[in-house]
């Protein structure tokens, strides 16, 4: 929850936290004894979280603690995770789009992760993120190696927001390989439609 100065959130193990919007450091830490939390609500009407008396300010951007938090490979957080990601989403700049586009690509994550990084990068419609886009989607599955496909169908909807037409190759490619799933083949399809790529329409026969 954005209380203003501060991006307080509750896991579901009971930890309590607030990041300074500005710097991105820790200015509050508490625990919840005993329950486990399955929803929350803040009224923090006149509460000003401030650094620990002593502590220096971090010099370090709220989106990289975001981005930190996201990446930190304990996955018993799930939760904290998807927080950081709706809050990373929320912020400006090109840096933002690319670190999403990274959640996107990272493999062994999640469903419901991609998913929501994909769903800011639907939101964002930031054109200037094309270029990265469509190196994410080139790659393929390749099942020799162990890698999976990038995920397509939430993909294919941010280029289609963004006006991508750099992605256009990348994405018929994935309209003819056998692997690609009908749900991502749909969004292909409205992409490359909302891009007026009309000379991809032969890959569509």
């Amino acid at each position: 929850s954005d209380v203003g100065d501060a991006i307080v959130f509750v896991t579901a193990d009971g930890e309590l936290g607030a990041l300074d919007t500005k710097t991105g450091a820790r200015t509050f830490t508490a625990s919840l004894p005993g329950e486990v939390v399955r929803g929350a609500t803040f009224d923090a009407e006149g509460w000003a979280p401030a650094n620990p008396k002593g502590a220096r300010a971090s010099a370090t951007s709220l989106p990289e603690v975001l981005t930190t938090i996201v990446w930190d490979g304990d996955r018993r957080f799930w939760d904290v995770k998807m927080f950081a990601i709706d809050e990373l989403a929320r912020q400006p700049g090109h840096d933002v789009t690319e670190q999403l586009l990274k959640i996107t690509e990272h493999e062994g994550l999640p469903p419901a992760v991609y998913q929501r990084a994909g769903e800011a990068l639907v939101a964002r419609k930031d054109a200037s993120a094309a270029d990265a886009l469509a190196r994410v989607l080139e790659r393929h599955a390749d099942y020799a190696e162990g890698k999976a496909a990038p995920a397509v169908e939430i993909l294919a909807r941010a280029a289609g927001a963004m006006k991508a037409r750099a992605a256009v190759p990348a994405l018929v490619a994935h309209l003819r390989r056998p692997e690609t799933p009908p749900a991502a083949l749909t969004q292909i399809a409205r992409a490359l439609a909302a891009m007026g790529a009309t000379d991809a329409l032969p890959a569509l026969h």
